[in-house]
């Protein structure tokens, strides 16, 4: 299966997909709100690193309906891998506000393990519960239009015929949903925690335990942050993408075709997740216009299979 998009695809509409991303985003913003004015009332930190959590689930979700628009826009002569990078900032500039926010639920869950406050058991466990749903509600449509878009793939493909495209467009359709629900199970998990400690401090009063909690969470967001950070900002410095091996590539290309004298200038980017770029030179001698052409074809598809590059451009040079 495929692990690449290129900036020239297009995927068919999906209005199932489309529906269960509004729904969930709908269903993730009321949560939020819920439990931020929860974590207020009750005074948990759990409950406020659980909102944080839900955040990053909203960010989630956000960017797949964002990144499905994209798709569908037309390059033009302005933006000719059209607006794809929005999607790499707007991770970087989410990892920074979750890197402050983590860093504020483990400085804050510290000190209440050391000077426990008060925290209001039973509304904490009716708001995580009711967030627990409202989860639950999000990933029962969020895997309804999973299974949809792979169902109407598969019959597709039995139609057409299982060729290069529609195995791409099949996985790249089914990959933004696989994320955004694998989001909101972890979210779902993240609040199930809270409840067992609500139920922890409504028996024993242990206070300690709500803030335990919020350590805890903070810590997962930081470290979310982190991987935001890290793989958003090789994104934005076009470092070479962290698959690619540019030495082996040279030993590939060379090893096409035994007229193949050099291959330089190369340069490998990522434009955004999993859609990647070339540029070459080729040096060659003793090959004709055509034979020329059709090693560059020959080059272009040796790219993309086996490094998953899907936009390549390559200068044959004598």
């Amino acid at each position: 299966m495929s692990l690449w998009r290129s900036p020239h695809d297009h995927p068919a509409p999906f209005s199932q997909k489309r529906k269960a991303l509004w729904i969930a985003i709908g269903l993730s913003c009321a949560a939020f709100v819920l439990q931020m004015a929860g974590a207020w009332y009750t005074g948990s930190l759990a409950l406020l690193g659980d909102t944080a959590h839900l955040f990053t689930d909203l960010f989630s979700l956000v960017m797949s309906l964002v990144a499905l628009v994209l798709a569908a826009r037309p390059t033009n002569n302005t933006q000719s891998f059209g607006l794809y990078r929005l999607e790499v900032l707007a991770a970087f500039l989410n990892g920074i506000l979750l890197l402050v926010v983590g860093i504020g639920l483990v400085w804050e869950g510290a000190h209440r393990l050391l000077e426990p406050q008060t925290v209001l058991a039973i509304p904490l466990l009716v708001v995580s519960t009711i967030g627990l749903l409202f989860n639950l509600l999000s990933a029962l449509f969020l895997s309804r239009a999973l299974k949809a878009v792979g169902d109407g793939a598969h019959s597709h493909s039995h139609e057409h015929g299982h060729n290069h495209s529609h195995e791409h467009h099949s996985h790249h359709s089914d990959r933004n949903l696989q994320s955004a629900l694998l989001h909101v199970m972890s979210d779902a998990l993240s609040s199930v925690a809270v409840m067992i400690g609500a139920v922890l401090v409504y028996f024993t009063q242990w206070f300690w335990v709500d803030a335990l909690l919020g350590l805890g969470l903070g810590l997962v967001i930081l470290r979310w942050a982190y991987h935001l950070l890290w793989d958003s900002g090789h994104v934005l410095i076009e470092a070479t993408p962290k698959h690619v091996n540019p030495q082996l590539i040279h030993k590939e290309l060379h090893g096409l075709d035994k007229r193949v004298k050099l291959v330089e200038d190369l340069h490998v980017w990522e434009i955004t997740s999993r859609m990647y770029a070339a540029t070459a030179e080729v040096r060659v001698e003793g090959m004709t216009l055509d034979e020329a052409e059709a090693l560059r074809a020959r080059m272009q598809v040796l790219l993309r299979e086996k490094f998953g590059i899907a936009h390549v451009v390559l200068a044959m040079r004598p």
